[in-house]
């Protein structure tokens, strides 16, 4: 445990130590007040985030408070459902019928563990993600501590980390300026991510510890593999089963994160490399666990392709600019630590120089991915590690006696989180606008789904965000939202659209279509009806067989 001494016996010596190391001051050596604030600060913003994560309307529909649960969430609701009562093993991808899971869903089969015990899916993944979101700053604390020897320095890194954001708060200047104080108490718009401004990056906080749930695995899991091999060059290297621990913790990590398994490997196996006897202890657990599960959940079809200049290319913005709005002072402050002398005590930033400075070079040359944005599921592991010596440089700074120094310490610093910390503000007070997921109907209608339907049913819905079938119903569908499978990398994501129209309209060829993808059930509700299907209620009255009929929500059976 963090706060254990080595001497520990029973957990009421433990308590008494922890009351103990509370009660020391702020500065004093051991004193456990730090982490103590950081901690009830993250868990007070998790618990305030997650309780908006789903709510329901007047009329019983079921409500999105923010953005990660409108979007990505339904996808792992999707994911999860298809565990708990979609008879998906072997797995196969739910929301694109017949094609082989490709995704790390590790994560979301934790979720639905949690809902076999008689919560929801929907419930399961808040528990799972509060445990997770709860746990990061723990992890974050005791891997600072074991890379940096500095307290000052580990929280300095956590709150550069999790609330960076770039130079979005300019913005929020500007809306202050126009609609004056009131508007800090309903922010009209996001700062960390503003696309129409070449704002891309996004708060890690809200977009990889709530939204993108595998980084929940992923990166604890970099910290931890790094704090478990990292040894200040004079100290002897660390025991052989620590290395072999970690291998085998960074191998099985791909199942919950293929990104953190990446990270884990970049710094495990450079370290490994640079000490002797190292090497077979961490990168055969590592690569012999972890290379055949990326094997396994890898698309068919490769994305790779050359882009120098990441996404200020194709923006068509200078790249210095670009990354100045999306990073701020972190990039500038980054470079300064790598070429200067070492600016951590233990030299960890020497140590994973190369591989870090590598994701970033190569991110800024290659696109791995259908989105060219997901380069940032590797960038997030850079940001994460290079927070310890940009905090280092603002801590040395303000240490400085120099009238200048700590001036400029506390003005960068507020620079680097000011974006973020509007961002993340936003997302606890509720201003953000909620979404409708889906109406009371729609949801009944997936749970009659569930219940009525045999698990491996295959449904032909639109392939909207918001299909209750799709999250709720816990069957596979032909497509999911389109989004979602084009970025999944699968292949014929534009057909499938096509031809869903074409069944939903009952045209012709619709047969076909219901051949090709062996349809059992189709729907026609709110998303249907839409101009972009305009489902077609007379032929869908004809050709299929009513079972089930809720309001606007109809259950043909083909």
């Amino acid at each position: 445990w963090w706060w254990r001494p080595a001497d520990s016996s029973d957990w009421r010596t433990d308590g008494r130590d922890l009351a103990e190391r509370l009660r020391r001051p702020w500065r004093a050596a051991g004193s456990a007040r730090p982490l103590a604030a950081v901690t009830t600060a993250s868990w007070l913003v998790t618990w305030r985030v997650l309780a908006l994560a789903y709510q329901r309307d007047a009329d019983g529909g079921v409500l999105a408070g923010h953005l990660s649960t409108y979007g990505d969430w339904n996808a792992h609701l999707s994911y999860a459902g298809s565990f708990v009562s979609g008879d998906n093993v072997p797995p196969t991808q739910p929301f694109v019928s017949g094609e082989p899971l490709t995704y790390h869903v590790l994560v979301d089969v934790f979720a639905a563990q949690v809902a076999t015990l008689g919560v929801s899916v929907a419930d399961g993944l808040v528990v799972t993600t509060a445990l997770l979101a709860m746990a990061f700053p723990l992890v974050f604390w005791w891997a600072g501590r074991c890379l940096t020897s500095s307290t000052a320095v580990t929280a300095t890194a956590y709150f550069v980390f999790t609330l960076s954001g770039g130079l979005g708060f300019a913005w929020a200047i500007v809306d202050v300026a126009r609609g004056g104080l009131d508007v800090l108490g309903a922010l009209p718009r996001t700062y960390a991510r503003l696309p129409a401004e070449h704002i891309w990056f996004d708060n890690p906080v809200l977009s990889y510890l709530y939204a993108q749930r595998p980084f929940q695995i992923g990166l604890p899991v970099v910290l931890i593999t790094a704090a478990a091999v990292f040894r200040p060059a004079a100290a002897p290297t660390a025991p052989r089963r620590a290395w072999w621990t970690a291998g085998v913790l960074a191998g099985v990590s791909a199942g919950f994160s293929v990104f953190g398994f990446g990270g884990a490997v970049a710094i495990g196996g450079w370290l490994a490399l640079r000490r002797p006897g190292t090497r077979l202890p961490f990168l055969v657990p590592a690569l012999g666990i972890g290379i055949p599960i990326v094997l396994a959940i890898s698309p068919g079809s490769n994305h790779l392709r050359w882009q120098p200049g990441w996404m200020a290319a194709s923006l068509d913005v200078w790249w210095p600019w670009f990354w100045l709005l999306n990073l701020g002072a972190f990039l500038p402050l980054a470079i300064w630590a790598t070429i200067r002398r070492p600016v951590l005590a233990t030299g960890f930033d020497r140590a994973v120089a190369v591989p870090m400075w590598t994701i970033f070079v190569v991110t800024n040359l290659v696109v791995f991915h259908p989105w060219e944005w997901n380069n940032t599921h590797y960038l997030v592991v850079w940001l994460l590690i290079l927070s310890f010596p940009v905090a280092a440089v603002l801590v040395d700074w303000a240490r400085r006696p120099s009238p200048i120094a700590r001036p400029l310490a506390g003005a960068v610093f507020v620079v680097l989180v000011a974006a973020g910390t509007l961002d993340v503000w936003r997302a606890v007070d509720g201003s953000e606008g909620r979404g409708l997921l889906t109406t009371e109907e729609g949801l009944e209608t997936a749970e009659w789904v569930r219940e009525h339907t045999p698990p491996r049913a295959v449904f032909l819905v639109a392939p909207e965000i918001t299909q209750p079938i799709t999250s709720f119903g816990a069957r596979r569908v032909v497509s999911g939202y389109t989004g979602w499978v084009w970025d999944l990398g699968v292949a014929d994501w534009a057909r499938r659209a096509d031809d869903i129209g074409v069944a939903l309209r009952g045209e012709p060829g619709t047969e076909q279509v219901l051949e090709r993808y062996g349809v059992d059930y189709v729907v026609i509700g709110r998303d249907e009806r839409r101009p972009a299907w305009n489902a077609d209620d007379a032929f869908w009255s004809q050709r299929g067989r009513l079972v089930y009929e809720n309001g606007e929500y109809l259950v043909y059976e083909v």
